[in-house]
């Protein structure tokens, strides 16, 4: 593939690949690095420090602030939001600098590009706000061909699926690389839009997106046993909405605990050493989770609970025809 016309390296793009491990059922490996893996290419990205960096010194940083108003009548008050386990913890050896949480609000769609922005503004083209920084690669169309090459089996739509999930957060493994690590633990210094000097440290608040792609983030099944990215509700108890039972057990919050890590590293291990199907019955009763999770693999060592970012997208479900079925079921 040639390189894209639109996509300058000035910008810091950069062309780059990931690759993927191959599974199949009955087929059976000493542990998962001996399967057999499958590249991906070309990847188009940009750094996602390169990427923060310029979001907060360009002249639309200025516009990103935060009012409350107490009642209708009132006049807005200015709101500096600072997280407080940032202010507690101890500066960077030298440095005296203001630390700040630099907030991520990240946006996903098949059909668009992903952004770094803010809500309001970032939606106003003129305003520049929106940041594009990676092409999220689809399974390539040669993907059957590699599978029947290694294996003399075609893939199954469920194989799809896995390697489709698979696919995305090594992908975000890529994005989330030694340099973004840097910065996330230890902050990077950045002269912003206003001539001020400041240690910022990123922070993904939400990852917007439709239904289809937070089951692939959050590496659970479609419509599973227990179909939420957030929450433990379960597929049965989905018609009690609204109800207080409802309420209730929408507090059993899904945490990437080490239960959790412990119940994805045993499931790639059945996977791979012991041939089980992707959809294999062994694995209902590990929630359905069969692949780990770059955010996960990544950030949980500093508290990071991936599924808090996974918020409810309006502007993506009720695209997907949800308000249609939501006043159906009213009327």
């Amino acid at each position: 593939m040639n390189w894209p016309s639109h996509l300058s390296t000035k910008d810091g793009w950069i062309e780059g690949s990931v690759k993927i491990r191959l599974p199949c059922t009955s087929i059976k490996f000493k542990s998962e690095e001996d399967g057999p893996k499958c590249s991906i290419e070309p990847i188009y990205y940009r750094r996602l420090t390169q990427v923060l960096i310029s979001s907060f010194q360009e002249p639309a940083a200025k516009l990103f602030k935060l009012f409350w108003k107490s009642m209708v009548d009132t006049p807005p008050e200015r709101v500096i939001s600072e997280h407080k386990k940032l202010q507690s913890q101890p500066n960077e050896p030298g440095c005296n600098l203001e630390k700040a949480i630099a907030a991520a609000l990240i946006f996903s769609d098949s059909t668009h590009l992903i952004n770094f922005g803010m809500k309001y503004e970032r939606s106003k083209p003129s305003s520049f706000a929106a940041h594009h920084f990676v092409y999220m690669q689809s399974l390539p169309d040669n993907i059957e061909e590699a599978f029947d090459t290694i294996f003399g089996n075609n893939i199954t739509p469920t194989m799809r699926t896995h390697l489709k999930r698979q696919l995305i957060h090594a992908i975000w493994e890529l994005l989330l690389d030694d340099q973004f690590m840097e910065a996330y633990e230890h902050g990077i210094v950045v002269k912003c839009a206003d001539g001020v000097l400041c240690r910022l440290y990123p922070h993904f608040f939400i990852h917007g997106a439709d239904y289809p792609e937070k089951v692939l983030l959050a590496t659970i099944k479609s419509l599973g046993r227990c179909p939420c990215p957030r929450c433990h509700i379960k597929n049965d108890q989905i018609g009690d909405l609204g109800m207080v039972n409802d309420m209730k057990r929408r507090t059993n919050v899904c945490e990437d605990n080490s239960e959790r890590q412990e119940k994805v590293e045993k499931a790639c291990q059945g996977i791979f050493k012991k041939g089980y199907s992707v959809v294999s019955n062994t694995f209902r009763n590990l929630m359905d989770l069969t692949s780990l999770n770059a955010f996960s693999k990544r950030l949980s060592k500093f508290g990071f609970n991936f599924h808090s970012m996974l918020a409810p997208d309006l502007l993506h479900e009720f695209e997907l025809g949800v308000w249609k079925a939501v006043f159906t079921h009213l009327v």
